[in-house]
């Protein structure tokens, strides 16, 4: 929402080719058209030259030199999820067109392009997102239209005037409301939100209401830039001054609205504001568009999406969000701690697909931030690990990171320090579900995600209510690098001679029982397997005995004296 642009133009367009006579061409052709052009080199460059401006569509080809066109539309849709993407490829067969379509391009344009076939897609494609406001344009007979500042996933941003008080103004204008039904919803609760916290670090909303059928949001014009400007893509890490006032001011406002029970569910870079403010700088946090007041009647919209999709961005989405499970305040204080550590070393905790990103945030642990930076504090690296721990009730609150990141900042790390300090045991995943014991959480459901080796066959049923369950199934292949973090092994259906194997990995084994099969029962338990289920058995006598068996764990047990 930083102002800056004065007029509306034709269409803001990226156009990455790494072929210089293509892309000074390409450049030309649309400037020549009324478009807004910049151009890049390469996926990299691309990125860069989105600090601080939106394109309304991408144009790339998809082999080049560093970041390919296909990893660029991964990237843009964290980044951008609701800006097209139009590819351009020498691969011309309709198996490549069906795969690049499949993986999100919003067009497919063969080599050397047609500029008719060109200018038809571009025409196409930005219309789907609906007539674009024009400057002087008057919406709701009150707000005059100055200049487009961005485009996002459910519509634009304009600068406008208010008529009526000479005020300068953000106006958010949906533009997917009648293909994407909680859209206008999703509106509407920013709105409400705004109303119900009132912070200096949050946006003011003004007004909302519709203009010829299409739903707005007015809120306060900011003059300044987003996180993402200092953070990811190869930027440095931030001075340790600059990362802790930004923080203090994102705890604050977590604070508020925590106290309200307000969950925020989408913490990232891009919606990290650093406004312009009295000779400095002032966060605002933007964005309340996913949140949700948590009240009896909101506990749905903790939830997935009705269809299936996943609340938050899958680089900042605590496990329990990844997971599809309802969540709480402590999903922003994981959001915040990927953040913070992205802040401090310059880089994610944990990087690849999405699938593979949420996977790692549900099974993973980060490595420890001061392996990447040498001069950060001891006591903001014991939070920043705090707040990324795997189960929600063992995160700090938000009171509690605003308390410690103002005593870091005022020089106090020691105050306090006890019960932030991690234990190195406690940065796996049977540490941090036996710490969740020794707290008094082990009748939390899923506090933290466990990984099981399955050895044998379970339903897709029983699988999936694991899944709830907080506990990740993973066949048994190649026990020399599966052992590692796992915290125990499921045999169904499997011979005696196959469970004492088992048994021989000095793995805790979970065995299934017919009931009755007292000789069968006998002898698992003189093979030393760690617990017996019934057969039939449900996802919940599995999910209760894996947890006894990891609290019960010897080895378990001396990790407990020591935390």
């Amino acid at each position: 929402m930083a102002s800056g642009a004065s007029e509306v133009m034709e269409g803001r367009v990226l156009v990455v080719e790494d072929e210089t006579n293509a892309r000074t061409a390409l450049r030309a052709l649309l400037e020549e058209e009324g478009y807004e052009v910049r151009a890049a080199t390469d996926g990299e460059d691309a990125l860069r030259q989105l600090a601080g401006w939106t394109p309304d569509v991408v144009l790339t080809d998809v082999k080049m030199p560093r970041l390919g066109g296909i990893e660029l539309m991964s990237r843009l849709r964290q980044r951008l999820p609701g800006v097209p993407v139009i590819v351009m490829t020498a691969f011309g067969s309709i198996e490549h067109a069906v795969e690049t379509m499949h993986l999100g391009a919003a067009d497919y344009l063969p080599k050397p392009v047609e500029i008719e076939r060109l200018q038809e897609s571009l025409r196409r494609v930005l219309g789907r997102s609906g007539a674009p406001l024009r400057s002087g344009e008057v919406v709701a007979g009150r707000y005059r239209i100055d200049g487009k500042l961005g485009e996002g996933a459910m519509g634009a941003v304009y600068r406008a005037t208010q008529l009526n008080l000479g005020r300068a103004v953000a106006l958010k204008m949906l533009t997917v409301h009648r293909e994407v039904p909680d859209a206008r919803a999703r509106l509407l609760r920013e709105a409400r939100v705004a109303s119900a916290l009132r912070h200096p670090n949050a946006v003011q909303v003004h007004d909302v209401g519709e203009d010829r059928g299409r739903p707005y949001l007015v809120m306060e014009l900011l003059d300044g830039y987003d996180l993402r400007a200092h953070v990811g893509h190869g930027a440095p890490p931030l001075a340790i001054s600059k990362l802790l006032r930004i923080a203090r001011q994102i705890a604050s406002v977590l604070v508020a609205a925590h106290r309200i029970g307000l969950v925020h569910r989408d913490l990232k870079p891009e919606n990290i504001f650093l406004e312009r403010f009295e000779g400095g700088e002032r966060v605002r946090v933007l964005d309340f568009g996913v949140a949700f007041i948590a009240d009896e009647r909101a506990v749905e919209s903790g939830r997935l999406t009705q269809d299936g999709v996943v609340i938050g961005t899958p680089f900042y989405i605590a496990p329990e969000q990844a997971a599809g499970r309802t969540v709480g305040p402590a999903a922003d204080i994981y959001a915040f701690g990927v953040l913070l550590y992205e802040m401090a070393t310059g880089r994610l905790p944990f990087g690849g697909t999405n699938m593979e990103v949420m996977a790692a945030h549900m099974r993973e642990a980060p490595q420890a931030p001061g392996e990447l930076r040498a001069d950060l504090p001891p006591a903001l690296e014991a939070l920043i690990l705090a707040m990324l721990r795997k189960g929600p009730g063992l995160r700090p609150t938000a009171v509690q990171v605003e308390s410690r990141l103002r005593e870091i900042d005022d020089g106090r790390p020691g105050a306090g320090v006890e019960g932030w300090e991690i234990d190195p045991e406690e940065t796996t995943l049977r540490g941090q579900v036996l710490a969740a014991s020794a707290a008094g959480l082990a009748t939390v459901r899923s506090p933290v995600m466990l990984r099981v080796l399955l050895v044998g066959e379970v339903s897709a049923e029983v699988a999936a209510s694991l899944q709830g369950e907080g506990i990740a199934l993973e066949r048994l292949i190649d026990p020399a690098t599966q052992i590692r973090g796992a915290a125990c092994v499921l045999a169904v259906g499997e011979p005696l001679t196959a469970i004492e194997g088992l048994v021989r990995l000095g793995m805790p084994v979970i065995a299934d029982v017919e009931r009755g099969d007292v000789d069968r029962s006998v002898t698992l338990r003189a093979l030393g397997v760690a617990a017996r289920i019934l057969r039939p058995f449900t996802a919940t006598a599995i999910a209760e005995q894996v947890r006894r068996v990891v609290a019960d764990d010897d080895e378990g047990r001396r990790t407990l004296q020591r935390v």
